[in-house]
């Protein structure tokens, strides 16, 4: 029993050792077909998905290269840069110097004149001369010029053309200058050169460069006299030079005052509200970006910087910029990717969908050359008897019977008809229209005319509810269009008049001109409407039937048509109503159509 149970649990072991042996080379030939599946699978979707890593790392190889060339191309940029600055400083400080010189000229013939002249000359003299100057040269600079007695007291003071404008003559300079200045001035009566002094703000309202000279006649110093040029007229032409538009300048006196064109930043009184726009405070500009030329002008300094108004190196920034996208491209593009196949998917549902949209499309086609053929079948088999059974009535009307009965029946199926074949014609015309075939013939015609006309188609209409209708028409208007479209407007409208206007009533026609327009206007005294019904008289889905006063019908087709119609000669047409008071429509067409 031993013996047996032991083989037993031998056996048990081998069979179980076999077992686990089958089943793990089972789960090894799973698992490699497993791996070969996904290996497959991950090959396919790569080679689906090649070009677009291939993409992604030509654009990141390509952002590299770009990256490195501009490295290249920064110091370049910023020696060029460097270039154009020094060469604008250089042109804004020569202008000036030149400016400047050319002043000095001219007050130099100033101080000669006066010092050279036999007597002192009056103010009117010296005014004189100074325009004879400033003509020969051709100039139109704003100046002043005072002369001043050895007490510092204004002797003369005017411009080109005005005299004493601030209203000095009189007046000491002790009361309007510093002390420091005074001793200048003394200084320049002890010299016979001309002497620059710093840019002030003038009573006259804007900021001056004085340059002043020391008078001595007769070897008697009887005070100096002080040319001041409007410093802004001097900057013109830097100012005004296309060239210098992007850069900006800083002026600045010995002593660290600032100016510009409008006054100078002294702490002294300031007599103008006008600001120089091209002050360099009004940019976001650093300090080291200045370039600066310190030069002496008869005895003074002046110091006169250039810089951009925007630096112009933004290469570090576009190449950040630059980086980043390329980086969110190859974003995009991995993106893209993972999204294909889905994409494809979609693809797939759209052909599907196309095709049943082109199989759709077909039985539309088939649906709309059916209705073309209805329409024809209308025009001509339905349309041409009526018009003759019309044609046949209107003969018997002129019958005379005697019984009234037969009068009234013939009456009946006259109105019957008539309407039957309106409607025909406007249901005609706007399947036309809607389908495009309907011609639009423009000529040149008398409006007046073609209205008079149309309600000649109508009067018969008129003449059975005894209305009248009233005409108002200017004959002297004439119009460019389509005539049918325009009588078919004419006469759904005053058929429309006629048919909701009771016995003895009125209609009146009117057409004029107003405002470069051509108006036509045609009012009932008939039911009227409420203001909501004439609101959706024009709207094709909520298109509105209602009976006559003697109980005449439609389909309110006709008003879709007058719209569409009139729209077509880019006019417009309105409607006002007063329920139980009547009716009016007015037409608007352009009078230059």
């Amino acid at each position: 029993m031993l013996h047996f149970f032991r083989r037993s649990v031998i056996y048990s072991l081998n069979y179980g050792i076999y077992a686990f042996a089958k089943a793990y080379k089972l789960i090894s030939i799973i698992d490699h077909v497993y791996k070969s599946y996904l290996y497959r699978v991950k090959l396919i979707v790569l080679k689906r998905s090649i070009h677009w890593y291939l993409c992604a790392f030509l654009i990141f190889i390509g952002g590299v290269v770009v990256y490195l060339l501009h490295q290249s191309n920064l110091e370049k940029e910023e020696i060029s840069n460097r270039q154009q600055l020094e060469y604008i400083h250089n042109r804004a400080v020569n202008q000036f110097s030149s400016s400047i010189h050319n002043l000095a000229g001219l007050i130099a013939g100033m101080k000669s004149y006066i010092n050279m002249s036999e007597e002192m000359p009056s103010q009117e003299q010296f005014q004189k001369f100074v325009q004879s100057q400033l003509n020969d040269i051709d100039s139109k600079d704003s100046i002043v010029i005072s002369v001043i007695d050895t007490s510092h007291i204004f002797r003369q003071a005017f411009t080109r053309y005005e005299n004493d404008p601030a209203q000095l003559i009189g007046r000491s300079v002790k009361d309007i200058r510093s002390k420091d200045k005074i001793e200048a001035l003394e200084s320049l009566m002890k010299t016979d050169h001309l002497l620059m002094f710093p840019p002030i703000n003038l009573r006259e309202g804007w900021l001056g460069i004085p340059i002043n000279f020391r008078i001595k006649r007769n070897g008697i110093v009887e005070g100096y006299g002080a040319p001041i040029l409007n410093f802004a007229t001097i900057m013109s032409s830097v100012y005004d030079d296309e060239i210098t538009k992007d850069f900006v300048f800083k002026f600045s006196t010995e002593r660290g005052y600032e100016f510009d064109r409008t006054r100078s930043y002294n702490e002294t009184e300031v007599y103008t509200k006008e600001v120089d726009k091209e002050f360099y405070k009004n940019y976001n500009i650093p300090e080291d970006a200045f370039i600066s030329t310190t030069t002496q002008y008869f005895g003074f300094e002046i110091t006169i910087a250039t810089a951009y108004k925007e630096v112009p190196n933004q290469g570090k920034r576009f190449r950040n910029i630059l980086l980043l996208y390329y980086g969110l491209l190859i974003l995009v593009l991995l993106i893209i990717t993972w999204q294909l196949d889905r994409y494809r998917k979609l693809n797939n549902r759209l052909e599907i969908a196309n095709t049943e949209i082109a199989s759709q499309n077909e039985e539309l086609q088939h649906l709309n050359q059916t209705k073309n053929r209805f329409f024809t079948m209308i025009s001509h088999d339905v349309k041409q008897p009526l018009q003759s059974v019309e044609g046949l009535l209107d003969l018997l009307q002129d019958e005379k019977t005697d019984d009234p009965s037969i009068n009234s029946l013939f009456k009946k199926i006259r109105k019957s008809t008539r309407n039957t074949v309106d409607l025909l014609n406007n249901l005609l015309r706007w399947a036309l229209s809607q389908t495009g075939e309907l011609s639009y013939t423009p000529v040149r015609f008398n409006v007046a005319a073609i209205i008079q006309k149309t309600i000649a188609l109508v009067d018969q209409q008129a003449l059975s509810k005894q209305i009248t209708i009233v005409q108002e028409l200017d004959d002297t208007i004439h119009f460019y269009g389509d005539v049918d479209m325009i009588q078919t407007v004419v006469r759904n409208l005053t058929s429309n008049a006629i048919k909701f206007t009771k016995l003895n009533g009125v209609v009146l026609i009117q057409s004029y001109t107003k405002d470069q327009h051509i108006y036509i206007v045609i009012k009932d005294n008939g039911v009227g409407m409420k203001p909501e019904l004439a609101s959706s008289l024009f709207q094709i889905g909520e298109m509105v039937s209602r009976e006559g006063t003697q109980g005449e019908t439609g389909t309110g087709l006709g008003l879709i048509l007058c719209k569409e119609f009139i729209e077509r000669h880019q006019g417009e047409i309105t409607v006002s109503s007063e329920l139980d008071k009547g009716t009016t429509f007015t037409i608007i067409l352009p009078a230059g159509a």
